[in-house]
């Protein structure tokens, strides 16, 4: 990316174009104003998805056809449980494939759950886009770890304070638009489907530029059986030898996993966090969906539904 900030050095020796703190070494060349600037764009454009306040509407309405038992009973939870189960998985998986495969995953399942949502048809289709959509809000495991890989530890601070505000901003952005263009243009829920397919596909588009880590946070070293391979005689290795040599690899990266969970939640004050979290996280999900139907429950068919406003709000206010 070519981002350079003027006094990135320090401490650094002054003439060896790295960055170096513990285990970790990004390159100058990197910086750190750049990739905060591509994960706020992302956060933003990615959150920004102004047909979320009137998914209800929208399932329920002459656009899906949907009775509103088969929202609740087959279509929502599948966005709230799978959420919750793939959050293990996704978590794994992130060191190992070092964070930037594993955002643009988010963006792809994003951009193919409001693709799923726009142009599917039927129970099972709306249960495919919710799953990938739960795929996706696993991911921000990915998202908020990049930072700590690819920035120093005494701007943890300031960036993680950046990111999040781009996500919280891009939710109240994502509500206010749904509710103004509702509200004052007329404009109809499947424009609102397609102004967020927009939006998700420019947070994924962001996520190609962003620059891919050199190791993790945790698995430092997996990459030393490769390095360690002669080149001199490269061509005398068999495929049975180097399919031995791959499969010990992967194991080695499985066993530290185990041995960084082992190590990670063997506090249980860390153990408790994690359940509160992904369980707050999950009832979130849970809540923000079921609410709408009672709001299309309660509320007149010849009132204006207010559902983007009180998103917008609430984020804002910080509820």
């Amino acid at each position: 990316m070519g981002f350079c900030c003027s006094g990135e050095h320090g401490g650094s020796g002054g003439g060896g174009g790295e960055l170096c703190w513990g285990r970790h070494c990004v390159s100058c060349c990197t910086g750190w104003v750049g990739p905060t600037v591509l994960l706020c764009t992302y956060g933003f454009f990615s959150m920004m998805r102004p047909i979320e306040p009137f998914m209800t509407e929208f399932l329920t309405g002459t656009y899906k056809n949907l009775t509103t038992e088969q929202v609740t009973r087959q279509v929502y939870p599948v966005w709230t449980y799978s959420s919750l189960v793939l959050l293990i998985p996704v978590l794994l998986v992130t060191d190992v494939l070092r964070y930037k495969p594993v955002i643009i995953l988010q963006g792809l399942t994003y951009v193919a759950a409001f693709l799923l949502v726009l142009v599917g048809s039927g129970v099972r289709s709306t249960q495919l886009a919710f799953l990938s959509y739960s795929v996706a809000t696993a991911g921000d495991v990915a998202y908020f770890s990049y930072i700590y890989v690819v920035v120093h530890a005494s701007r943890y601070q300031r960036v993680t304070s950046y990111v999040r505000g781009a996500i919280l901003l891009g939710y109240a952005v994502g509500g206010l638009l749904a509710q103004l263009l509702v509200s004052l243009g007329g404009v109809s829920l499947h424009c609102l489907a397609i102004v967020t397919l927009i939006s998700v596909s420019i947070a994924l588009i962001t996520t190609f530029f962003l620059p891919m880590p050199k190791t993790s946070i945790f698995l430092d070293g997996t990459n030393s059986v490769r390095q360690s391979q002669p080149h001199e005689g490269a061509h005398d290795f068999s495929k049975r030898v180097k399919s031995v040599m791959a499969a010990e690899h992967i194991g080695r990266i499985f066993q530290n996993l185990l041995l960084d969970c082992k190590k990670c939640y063997s506090s249980v004050a860390l153990l408790f966090f994690c359940i509160w979290t992904a369980t707050g996280r999950c009832g979130f999900y849970q809540v923000s969906g079921y609410v709408q139907l009672l709001w299309v429950h309660i509320q007149p068919h010849n009132v204006t539904a207010y559902n983007g406003g009180v998103d917008a709000v609430s984020t804002l206010s910080g509820i």
